[in-house]
Protein backbone atom coordinates (compact mmCIF):
# COMPACT_ATOMS: atom_id res chain seq x y z
CA UNK A 1 0.00 0.00 0.00
CA UNK A 2 1.60 3.33 -1.03
CA UNK A 3 2.08 5.97 1.62
CA UNK A 4 1.32 9.60 1.03
CA UNK A 5 3.72 12.12 2.49
CA UNK A 6 2.38 15.60 3.08
CA UNK A 7 4.69 18.50 3.59
CA UNK A 8 3.52 21.60 5.42
CA UNK A 9 5.49 24.73 4.66
CA UNK A 10 5.08 27.67 6.99
CA UNK A 11 5.95 31.05 5.48
CA UNK A 12 8.42 33.00 7.58
CA UNK A 13 9.14 36.72 7.37
CA UNK A 14 12.48 37.61 8.93
CA UNK A 15 13.50 41.08 10.08
CA UNK A 16 16.84 41.51 11.83
CA UNK A 17 18.41 44.52 13.45
CA UNK A 18 22.18 44.77 13.74
CA UNK A 19 23.32 41.38 12.43
CA UNK A 20 23.33 39.06 9.43
CA UNK A 21 20.30 36.79 9.09
CA UNK A 22 19.57 33.73 7.02
CA UNK A 23 16.56 31.42 7.04
CA UNK A 24 17.96 27.96 7.82
CA UNK A 25 14.61 26.24 7.24
CA UNK A 26 10.94 27.11 7.15
CA UNK A 27 10.83 27.54 10.92
CA UNK A 28 14.40 28.53 11.83
CA UNK A 29 16.50 31.66 11.71
CA UNK A 30 20.29 31.68 11.98
CA UNK A 31 22.00 34.83 13.21
CA UNK A 32 25.76 35.27 12.73
CA UNK A 33 27.98 37.40 14.91
CA UNK A 34 31.52 38.70 14.56
CA UNK A 35 34.22 36.59 16.27
CA UNK A 36 36.23 38.28 18.99
CA UNK A 37 33.67 40.87 20.08
CA UNK A 38 34.09 39.65 23.66
CA UNK A 39 37.37 38.47 25.23
CA UNK A 40 36.11 35.19 26.72
CA UNK A 41 35.91 32.62 23.91
CA UNK A 42 33.23 30.57 25.71
CA UNK A 43 30.99 33.67 25.77
CA UNK A 44 31.73 34.74 22.18
CA UNK A 45 28.69 33.75 20.08
CA UNK A 46 29.64 32.98 16.46
CA UNK A 47 26.13 31.99 15.42
CA UNK A 48 22.80 31.10 16.94
CA UNK A 49 19.87 29.29 15.38
CA UNK A 50 16.38 29.88 16.73
CA UNK A 51 13.67 27.49 15.64
CA UNK A 52 9.99 27.64 16.52
CA UNK A 53 8.16 24.39 15.91
CA UNK A 54 4.74 23.05 16.79
CA UNK A 55 5.99 21.63 20.11
CA UNK A 56 9.25 23.37 20.96
CA UNK A 57 11.16 26.61 20.72
CA UNK A 58 14.86 25.74 20.38
CA UNK A 59 18.03 27.79 20.45
CA UNK A 60 21.43 26.48 19.36
CA UNK A 61 24.45 28.63 20.29
CA UNK A 62 27.78 28.04 18.51
CA UNK A 63 30.63 29.63 20.47
CA UNK A 64 34.23 30.50 19.60
CA UNK A 65 35.72 28.43 22.42
CA UNK A 66 34.85 25.41 24.57
CA UNK A 67 32.18 25.96 27.23
CA UNK A 68 33.57 26.59 30.72
CA UNK A 69 31.81 27.08 34.02
CA UNK A 70 30.04 30.08 35.51
CA UNK A 71 28.20 31.10 32.34
CA UNK A 72 24.61 31.53 31.24
CA UNK A 73 23.38 31.27 27.64
CA UNK A 74 19.93 32.74 27.25
CA UNK A 75 17.31 33.77 24.75
CA UNK A 76 14.65 36.31 25.66
CA UNK A 77 11.42 35.82 23.71
CA UNK A 78 8.31 37.94 23.33
CA UNK A 79 5.39 35.86 22.06
CA UNK A 80 1.70 36.80 22.26
CA UNK A 81 2.51 39.57 24.73
CA UNK A 82 4.37 37.16 27.04
CA UNK A 83 8.04 37.65 27.94
CA UNK A 84 10.18 34.54 28.54
CA UNK A 85 13.79 33.65 29.17
CA UNK A 86 14.92 30.26 27.82
CA UNK A 87 18.36 29.47 29.22
CA UNK A 88 21.19 27.09 29.96
CA UNK A 89 23.30 27.84 33.02
CA UNK A 90 26.53 26.19 34.12
CA UNK A 91 27.62 27.40 37.55
CA UNK A 92 29.28 25.89 40.63
CA UNK A 93 29.68 22.55 38.83
CA UNK A 94 25.97 22.23 38.00
CA UNK A 95 24.22 22.60 34.64
CA UNK A 96 20.56 23.62 34.51
CA UNK A 97 18.15 24.31 31.65
CA UNK A 98 15.12 26.44 32.41
CA UNK A 99 12.24 28.48 31.09
CA UNK A 100 11.50 31.58 33.16
CA UNK A 101 8.46 33.84 32.88
CA UNK A 102 9.54 37.46 33.19
CA UNK A 103 5.92 38.36 33.89
CA UNK A 104 5.00 35.89 36.66
CA UNK A 105 8.57 35.10 37.82
CA UNK A 106 7.87 31.37 37.62
CA UNK A 107 10.57 28.97 36.48
CA UNK A 108 10.04 25.56 34.90
CA UNK A 109 12.49 22.98 33.63
CA UNK A 110 13.59 23.04 30.00
CA UNK A 111 15.63 20.53 28.00
CA UNK A 112 19.10 20.96 26.61
CA UNK A 113 22.69 19.90 26.11
CA UNK A 114 26.09 21.52 26.46
CA UNK A 115 28.92 19.89 24.53
CA UNK A 116 32.23 21.30 23.30
CA UNK A 117 31.44 24.70 21.78
CA UNK A 118 27.68 24.17 21.44
CA UNK A 119 24.74 24.92 23.73
CA UNK A 120 21.22 23.77 22.83
CA UNK A 121 18.15 24.59 24.92
CA UNK A 122 14.45 23.95 24.18
CA UNK A 123 11.16 24.94 25.79
CA UNK A 124 7.45 24.46 25.17
CA UNK A 125 6.02 26.49 22.27
CA UNK A 126 2.50 26.51 23.72
CA UNK A 127 3.61 27.48 27.25
CA UNK A 128 5.55 30.42 25.82
CA UNK A 129 2.67 31.50 23.56
CA UNK A 130 4.86 31.20 20.45
CA UNK A 131 2.57 28.84 18.52
CA UNK A 132 1.55 31.55 16.05
CA UNK A 133 2.09 35.18 15.21
CA UNK A 134 5.13 37.35 15.72
CA UNK A 135 8.12 36.00 17.65
CA UNK A 136 10.72 38.50 18.87
CA UNK A 137 13.97 37.42 20.46
CA UNK A 138 17.44 38.45 21.55
CA UNK A 139 20.31 36.17 22.60
CA UNK A 140 22.97 36.59 25.27
CA UNK A 141 26.01 34.75 26.63
CA UNK A 142 27.39 36.12 29.87
CA UNK A 143 29.50 35.28 32.89
CA UNK A 144 27.87 34.58 36.24
CA UNK A 145 28.84 33.79 39.87
CA UNK A 146 31.49 36.51 40.19
CA UNK A 147 33.07 35.94 36.80
CA UNK A 148 34.29 39.16 35.10
CA UNK A 149 31.34 41.01 33.51
CA UNK A 150 31.77 39.95 29.87
CA UNK A 151 28.72 39.62 27.64
CA UNK A 152 27.98 38.90 23.98
CA UNK A 153 24.58 39.79 22.53
CA UNK A 154 23.08 38.75 19.21
CA UNK A 155 21.88 40.84 17.53
CA UNK A 156 24.22 43.50 18.88
CA UNK A 157 21.37 46.02 19.08
CA UNK A 158 17.61 45.66 18.99
CA UNK A 159 15.99 42.30 18.51
CA UNK A 160 15.13 39.92 15.73
CA UNK A 161 11.58 39.19 14.65
CA UNK A 162 9.87 36.64 12.50
CA UNK A 163 6.29 35.56 11.96
CA UNK A 164 5.04 32.00 12.01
Amino acid sequence: MPRVLRLLLVPVVVVALGTQVSAASSNATTLRDRAGDTKASDLDILSATVSVGARDVSVRFALRGPIRGDAIYSATFTCSGKLWQLAAKRAAGTTTFFLFSLKTYQQTAARGTISGRTVIVSGSTSKMGCAQGRVQFSLTAEGTNGRPPLTDKVPNSGESTYRR
